[in-house]
């Protein structure tokens, strides 16, 4: 799926863990904050011609050249980030026009985290430090200067997750 939006060449995944989600013809890239899930993803990453950082997604983001990335993959990532407009702002700007994110983070306003209430799977205290509503994710994306498109609009409301694509549009310097 990664290479249907994003094509060949620079990917960032931010909280990448071990790297595993970014393959050729995709160059990957990570951050990750982890001493251990940093080295290992820093090991694999470099054998694939990339590399990983090792620091906080928001402020890692900013080393990157501006225009560099044709994607990024913030994959359970977002609702651990304290600095979510920053990340994102970042992550803008390290796009090239046209580039996507692909966002996955918990669904607030799924109809099983009402039923289940404190039980709720997306629920992970004290490492989720943001919850979030489509809502909310399309107007942190539309401040950063993005354009979300959901990805999973057939059960949303079913669905423990938002699956989201977030556009930088190529008028966007």
């Amino acid at each position: 799926k990664f290479l249907g939006w994003f094509g060949a060449g620079p990917v960032l995944d931010i909280g990448c863990g071990e790297a595993a989600r970014v393959h050729a013809p995709m160059t990957p890239y990570g951050i990750e904050l982890s001493s251990a899930l940093w080295a290992r993803a820093d090991a694999a990453m470099q054998a694939q011609g990339g590399h990983c950082l090792h620091e906080a997604g928001a402020t890692g983001v900013w080393n990157f050249d501006e225009g560099f990335f044709n994607g990024i993959i913030m994959h359970s990532y977002l609702e651990h980030e304290v600095d979510v407009m920053g990340v994102l702002k970042g992550a803008q700007r390290a796009l090239k026009p046209g580039g996507k994110i692909y966002v996955r983070v918990p669904n607030y306003a799924s109809v099983n985290r009402r039923v289940v209430g404190r039980k709720w799977c997306g629920f992970r205290h004290p490492d989720h430090v943001n919850y979030f509503t489509l809502s909310s994710l399309r107007d942190s994306a539309a401040r950063a200067g993005l354009t979300l498109t959901l990805l999973n609009p057939w059960n949303l409301w079913f669905d423990d997750n938002i699956k989201v694509l977030l556009t930088k549009q190529p008028t966007q310097g």
